[in-house]
């Protein structure tokens, strides 16, 4: 036996034995194609390697009744009260042991759906998406129009109760996508309130929320208007959301610092993930306490004002054609 032969004898087994012990090499990623994903796609892409699926609606009942296939019931306590506020962000240890439980690995690529019908649904999937991408996770979407586009296509539900391996996610927190009150006072960003108008100029307030009014300087983009108003309801296209938000105030430079915030963190979490996926806005971060939270202190708010800004440039769109007789 000449000794190429011999090197090939002793090697291969070798190798053989080495992936028993160590398994094979990591899955690649499927390369998700920004932070919002169709219903076509996700269909298109449901058994590649890494995919996790989590249907965070808010009954695990509803899962039960018909989910997406392979998606598993992520039901969680996803916001919870922190020195003396409502709604925050849990704990690290707690989401750690929550998403390792949902078979979350630090290579997975998360997609996160719930209903489709509402704005808060929408804003809860992007809450949630917000909570992986804040704790370090970086190859997560939401699922636009959420499972109401899935049906709406009439694409197959399935009603096994998935048990997914445990994950071996370790969180690492990014201070960067998440703003405190201080960095809400001195950051000196752009902060975008994305309460409905009525709540902005101080005619009401949300029931957890101390005091009426906005913040001074703050600008107001409702999250709402970053929808489609039929159902299921669908992110606007792009071209739409910039026409809105650039006549409302924001900067076109996507460098800028910007704060989003609502209530009490949950509807801003739509505007946290379309300004940072859609639009492409770099250093956008998410006020988690919100106007709770800044209603506990003894901070300036401003009541029956609109903003001034003189950066504000109105968007300028072709006329509307005559309807033909």
């Amino acid at each position: 036996m000449d000794s190429g032969k011999i090197k090939y004898f002793f090697v291969l087994p070798f190798f053989l034995v080495c992936l028993c012990l160590f398994g094979l090499p990591p899955k690649a990623h499927c390369e998700l194609p920004g932070g919002i994903v169709s219903a076509s796609w996700l269909a298109d892409n449901l058994s590649q390697p890494n995919l996790v699926v989590l249907d965070v609606r808010l009954s695990p009942q509803e899962y039960k009744f018909g989910h997406i296939p392979g998606a598993v019931c992520a039901f969680a306590r996803w916001r919870q009260r922190l020195n003396g506020v409502p709604f925050m962000l849990p704990p690290l240890d707690y989401l750690k042991e929550k998403l390792r439980e949902f078979g979350v690995n630090n290579k997975s690529d998360v997609i996160i759906y719930a209903d489709g019908h509402t704005l808060s649904a929408i804003a809860w999937a992007c809450r949630v998406a917000w909570t992986l991408d804040v704790l370090g996770h970086n190859s997560v979407a939401v699922l636009d129009g959420g499972i109401s586009q899935w049906m709406y296509e009439s694409r197959p539900l399935d009603t096994k109760i998935e048990h997914p391996p445990k994950g071996d996610f370790v969180p690492d927190l990014d201070v960067t996508k998440l703003a405190t009150i201080d960095d809400v006072r001195f950051l000196g960003a752009k902060i975008v309130d994305m309460r409905v108008p009525a709540r902005y100029f101080g005619i009401e307030k949300g029931r957890t929320t101390a005091r009426y009014g906005h913040i001074p300087g703050s600008l107001s983009v409702p999250s709402g208007w970053l929808l489609v108003s039929r159902i299921p309801r669908l992110i606007k296209p792009r071209e739409e959301i910039e026409n809105i938000v650039y006549g409302a105030g924001l900067p076109e430079d996507k460098d800028k610092e910007i704060i989003v915030l609502c209530d009490t963190g949950h509807l801003a979490s739509l505007g946290y993930w379309v300004f940072r996926y859609v639009m492409g806005y770099k250093k956008v971060r998410l006020f988690d306490g919100s106007m709770v939270e800044y209603c506990m202190y003894p901070l300036p708010l401003v009541r029956y004002s609109w903003p001034l800004s003189g950066t504000a440039m109105p968007r300028v769109t072709a006329p509307v054609k005559p309807a033909t007789p």
